[in-house]
C-alpha cells in the first residue's frame, strides 16, 4: 500500500520537476519572467483573466469581451482556453497577477499532459518505465517547446485518456465507458479548439485501426453513439459563439490560407533542442518544429518490427493518430486534404495546419512508449532493463531541451490605470492605435485593462474584425473632429495617451488642444477625457 501511494506521488512530481527543468528559468520568478515579447503569450494572459472575471461577474458575457467594442463575440476571435482558466480560477479570484497565473498554468500544463499519458501508457503496458517515456515525449517534444506563447499547445492532457476511454469501450461496452470518453473528449475540446478538430480525427482514426473492434460494432456502436451526442451537446455552447463570429465576421479560412501555414517536409527536421539544433537541425529549422527525436524514432521502428503492432491493438491505435497527425500537418499539399475540408466542418476552423504536427508526435510518443515496453521484455537481466529505460528516459528529455529560455522581464502593470476604473469611465481607447501590422501592441493595451474592464476600442487576437480598419483610419488623426465623433458615438470617455509613442505631429496637435482635460498623469502616460 506505501509503495503504491508513493508511485503515485512520484509520477506528478516528476513531471513538474521536468516542467520546471525545461521552462527554467521561469520558475525561479513566475511573476516576473515571462514570454510578454510575444503578443499571443500577451493575449493569452488576459483570456485567462478576462474568463475568470466573467465567470465571477457575469458569465452569460463570457463571449462578448470589451475588446474590440463594439464588435461582438470577440471570445470566439481566438482560443478560448476555458479548461486552463477554470483551473486557475481561484489564484484570479484571490488578485494574483494575470502574468503569474499563466506562468504558472503554462508549467502546469506541462505537467499534466506528461503525467495523464504516463498513466495511460502504464495501464496498457504494464511498464511504469513506459508510461514515464510517452509522458516525456508527448508533453515535452519539438513542438510543445518552441511553441511558447501558446498555453493551450501545452493543454493535450485529455487526448491519451480518451484513446484509453475508447479502447475501454471497445473491449466493454458499457455506459460508464462511453461517459468517460464524452468526459475526456469534452474536456479536451474546452482547452483548445484546434486540439477539439485533433481529437476528434484521432479518435476515428484509432477506431479505423481496430478491425477487431469493427467487427463487433453492434455491440459498442450504441454506446460510441451515446457519448458522440453527449459530447456534441455539451460543446455547442461554446461552439456557437464561434459559429457567430464567423458569421458576423464573413471569414472562413480558405485552402490558400491554410496552405501558407501548412508544414513543410523540412519542418519534420527542425527542432529547437540545443542538442540537435547546435548540431545539425538549424539549417532545417521551420517556424513549426516537428523533430521527433532520434530515441523516440528508434523506439517506435522496435514497435513497428518488434510484435507491438502486429500484436496489440493500442499500438495500431498509436500508430493510426501518428499517421494521420503526420499527413493532415502538410495541409492542402496531401491529396484529400481539400475533399476531409469539405466534408468534417471542425477544419475550417484550423488556420495552421502544420499544428496537426502535434498529434502525430502524440501518436509517435504512444508508440514509442510500446517500443519500450517490448525491449524491455525481451531483456533478461533486471539491471539492464532499468538502464535501458533510464538511459531512453534521459535521451528523449536531453533530445528536446531548450533550456535556458530567453524570456523577459515583466514589471508590472502601471497603477495608473487603476483609475480607470472609476465610475465616470465609460469606455477606453489606448493611443497610438497600432496599423493592422503592428496591431500586436494592442495586447499591451488588453492587459493593461485587466485593471478596470471597461470597454476597450483597441484589441487583438487570432481573427482581426473587419471594422479595425476604419478606426485606425479615423484614430490615426486624433484628436480631430472626426475621432472625437467617433469616440462619442460608441460611448467612450476616456483616452490613454502614450505620449513617447505618439508621432510627433499628433503629439503637437494634442498638447495644442486646450479642451482636452488630463485626467490622470504618469511618467509618459497621460490620460485624457473625450471633450
Amino acid at each position: 500500500m506505501l509503495n503504491a501511494c508513493v508511485a503515485r506521488f512520484l509520477g506528478p512530481l516528476y513531471f513538474l520537476l521536468l516542467a520546471i527543468v525545461h521552462t527554467w528559468p521561469m520558475a525561479s520568478s513566475p511573476g516576473t519572467l515571462t514570454r510578454n515579447d510575444n503578443g499571443d503569450a500577451v493575449l493569452n494572459e488576459w483570456i485567462l483573466a478576462w474568463v475568470a472575471h466573467a465567470l465571477r461577474t457575469d458569465p452569460l458575457s463570457l463571449f462578448q469581451p470589451p475588446i474590440f467594442f463594439p464588435d461582438r463575440y470577440a471570445l470566439a476571435f481566438s482560443e478560448n482556453l476555458l479548461v486552463p482558466a477554470l483551473l486557475g480560477l481561484p489564484l484570479q479570484w484571490a488578485g494574483w497577477s494575470p502574468v503569474l497565473v499563466h506562468n504558472l498554468l503554462f508549467i502546469g500544463g506541462f505537467a499534466l499532459t506528461g503525467y495523464t499519458t504516463s498513466v495511460v501508457m502504464t495501464r496498457w503496458t504494464g511498464d511504469r518505465w513506459a508510461g514515464l517515456l510517452a509522458g516525456t515525449a508527448l508533453a515535452f517534444n519539438a513542438n510543445t517547446l518552441t511553441r511558447l506563447a501558446h498555453i493551450q499547445a501545452q493543454y493535450f492532457a485529455f487526448f491519451p485518456l480518451a484513446l484509453f476511454a475508447l479502447d475501454q469501450l471497445f473491449r466493454e461496452p458499457r455506459l460508464r465507458h462511453a461517459l468517460q470518453l464524452t468526459l475526456w473528449f469534452v474536456l479536451q475540446a474546452y482547452s483548445s479548439i484546434y486540439f477539439l478538430t485533433f481529437t476528434s480525427l484521432g479518435l476515428i482514426a484509432a477506431t479505423l485501426a481496430r478491425p477487431d473492434a469493427l467487427r463487433r460494432l453492434r455491440t459498442w456502436g450504441p454506446a460510441a453513439l451515446l457519448a458522440g451526442v453527449l459530447a456534441l451537446a455539451l460543446c455547442l455552447p461554446m461552439l456557437w459563439p464561434y459559429q457567430q463570429a464567423s458569421a458576423l465576421q464573413q471569414t472562413t479560412r480558405t485552402l490558400t490560407e491554410v496552405a501558407r501555414f501548412s508544414a513543410v517536409p523540412q519542418a519534420w527536421l527542425s527542432t529547437g533542442g540545443r542538442l540537435h539544433y547546435d548540431t545539425w537541425s538549424k539549417p532545417f529549422f521551420w517556424r513549426d518544429a516537428l523533430f521527433p527525436g532520434v530515441t523516440v524514432l528508434l523506439l517506435c521502428v522496435v514497435a513497428l518490427v518488434g510484435g507491438p503492432l502486429r500484436s496489440n491493438p493500442r499500438a495500431r491505435m498509436a500508430f493510426a493518430v501518428a499517421v494521420t497527425g503526420i499527413a493532415l500537418s502538410f495541409g492542402p499539399a496531401l491529396p484529400g486534404y481539400a475533399t476531409l475540408y469539405q466534408a468534417f466542418p471542425l477544419l475550417g476552423a484550423i488556420r495552421g495546419a502544420a499544428r496537426f504536427g502535434q498529434l502525430g508526435l502524440a501518436g509517435l510518443a504512444l508508440l514509442a512508449g510500446f517500443g519500450l515496453a517490448s525491449l524491455r521484455q525481451h531483456i533478461t537481466r533486471a539491471s539492464l532493463r532499468q538502464a535501458v529505460a533510464a538511459a531512453a528516459l534521459l535521451l528523449v528529455s536531453a533530445e528536446a531541451l531548450r533550456a535556458p529560455l530567453g524570456l523577459t522581464r515583466f514589471d508590472g502593470i502601471n497603477r495608473i490605470y487603476d483609475t480607470l476604473a472609476a465610475p465616470e469611465v465609460t469606455g477606453v481607447v489606448e493611443l497610438p492605435h497600432p496599423s493592422i501590422v503592428f496591431i500586436h501592441i494592442n495586447a499591451d493595451y488588453m492587459l493593461n485593462a485587466t485593471r478596470h474592464w471597461k470597454p476597450l476600442v483597441n484589441g487583438y487576437s487570432g481573427l482581426t474584425p473587419r471594422s479595425y480598419r476604419v478606426t485606425n483610419a479615423t484614430l490615426s488623426q486624433f484628436p480631430d473632429q472626426a475621432s472625437f465623433d467617433m469616440l462619442r458615438s460608441l460611448g467612450i470617455s476616456h483616452v490613454v495617451l502614450h505620449l513617447d509613442s505618439l508621432a510627433p505631429t499628433m503629439r503637437a496637435a494634442i498638447d495644442g488642444r486646450t479642451d482636452l482635460q488630463t485626467y490622470a498623469e504618469s511618467g509618459t502616460i497621460r490620460i485624457v477625457k473625450v471633450p
